[in-house]
């Protein structure tokens, strides 16, 4: 009885170190991965990153977020001043969008640079990193599938 109850505390143990996204994307929308990869310059910054204008999160360095648009095109912009992108999203599809920091020079500050990658590099680039914080989240908590953010 003793060995039981063991393996069901181990069970919930492990239910609760390792949880499980339950929710399921809508059938008319995408899965967006925001992400910025951990390095030591502009660490400190946390530039907001924006869907048509709609904050959607502050991203730390070494961070991600999985979370779910609606299909159809979608400028994606951020904080810091640098560059954008007009993305044409398409249901069920999978789309990884990484926020970097261009090295400031003598005359310009650092800025944010946003590109869309290839899946196969954002797939390894991501599973990488560390959950965006819970404070940093902006987007509504219903667009969010999974803040452990394992692809």
């Amino acid at each position: 009885m003793a060995r039981m109850q063991k393996l069901f505390v181990g069970l919930l143990l492990l239910l609760w170190v390792c949880p499980v996204s339950t929710q399921t994307p809508h059938p008319d929308s995408a899965t967006v991965y925001f992400y910025r990869l951990r390095e030591f310059y502009a660490e400190a910054l946390k530039p907001s990153v924006f869907s048509d204008k709609n904050q959607l999160a502050r991203m730390r360095n070494g961070r991600c977020l999985k979370v779910t648009l609606s299909a159809g095109e979608h400028t994606i912009t951020s904080t810091l001043p640098g560059s954008g992108l007009v993305i044409d999203l398409k249901a069920g599809e999978t789309y990884y969008v990484k926020v970097a920091m261009a090295h400031a020079s003598m005359f310009h500050n650092a800025r944010g640079e946003i590109t869309e990658v290839a899946p196969e590099q954002g797939k390894y680039e991501v599973s990488q990193l560390k959950a965006a914080e819970p404070e940093d989240l902006k987007v509504e908590q219903s667009k969010v599938i999974d803040t452990y953010c394992r692809p």
